[in-house]
């Protein structure tokens, strides 16, 4: 199927790297600019990208020197990712307009968009809070609202389906080596829970308490775990509910404690501790 699209100029992108040893981020800016005079055709690699959650018929198809808006067939309710292994785009088909689970979070629908047929795959028509690609865009992880609960689902190609956890919130992500995946307990949603920041091993189904954090529903989906390449690391913001602003790093190793980074009072520097001593890590 062929779909319409359209050259964006000026388009600004930030690619942020994360050095989790020395803890320095660094940015790299690529401009996307308006070839046309030249007549330069569209790149061959496909990188599709969309703001997480965000809705409507379109996508932004990224090159190295350009970027286009492409047209879907069909108009997304939310946006979940792209699948560059299969071509296809997790999404709701409708809009999240109505509430479940014991908080009455925005639910809709599970499906699949293949760009190149242009037909979709409902693979579940209600109760789904939010959805993600593995990294290896085998499996698909999403939360669905129960009566009582919400779970974390991994869903297989071959349509086998596991819980991983119960009582979930909705701030979470899936560790690059697609094993682990981090998400948040926390007050505020008519759980029964021991708020704190968790990982959960997708073959064994082990959970491992990482922080005893609780954002208390605050935040946004830019706060979600962010791990490191290998998948042994992962640092969390926390800004909001009944704790003090604090960075979170967390190191999933059993000879290594799990260290915590907090704001100390009446000062701007974040520190992190540990059973070898403290280091000042971030300003923020």
């Amino acid at each position: 199927m062929r779909h319409g699209c359209r050259k964006w100029s000026g388009l600004v992108l930030l690619f942020v790297t994360l050095n989790m040893a020395s803890c320095k981020v660094g940015l790299v800016a690529a401009t996307m600019e308006d070839t046309s005079a030249t007549g330069a055709s569209r790149p061959h690699s496909k990188i599709l990208w969309a703001v997480y959650l965000s809705s409507g018929d379109q996508v932004f198809e990224l090159g190295e020197t350009q970027a286009f808006t492409l047209d879907l067939p069909v108009s997304m309710g939310e946006y979940y990712g792209y699948n560059p292994q299969t071509d296809q785009i997790l999404m709701a088909l409708d809009f999240p307009d109505r509430g479940a689970g014991p908080a009455g979070v925005s639910v809709s629908d599970l499906s699949v968009l293949n760009l190149e047929s242009g037909t979709v795959e409902v693979l579940l028509e209600d109760d789904v809070v939010k959805a993600l690609w593995s990294p290896d865009g085998a499996a698909i992880a999403y939360i669905l609202a129960g009566e009582r609960t919400y779970e974390l689902h991994w869903r297989t190609p071959d349509d086998v389906d596991r819980v991983l956890a119960y009582d979930v919130t909705f701030t979470w992500s899936i560790a690059p080596s697609g094993t682990a995946v981090a998400f948040t307990r926390e007050s505020g949603y008519g759980l029964d829970i021991e708020p704190g920041l968790y990982v959960v091993d997708v073959e064994s189904l082990e959970e491992r308490l990482i922080a005893d954090v609780d954002n208390s529903g605050t935040g946004s989906v830019t706060d979600r775990p962010y791990w490191s390449p290998n998948s042994r690391e992962l640092i969390f913001s926390h800004w909001g509910g009944p704790d003090d602003p604090r960075l979170i790093l967390g190191v999933l190793l059993d000879e290594v404690d799990t260290m915590i980074g907090w704001a100390l009072p009446g000062r701007s520097v974040w520190v992190l501790t540990s059973g070898r001593g403290v280091e000042q890590i971030a300003l923020p």
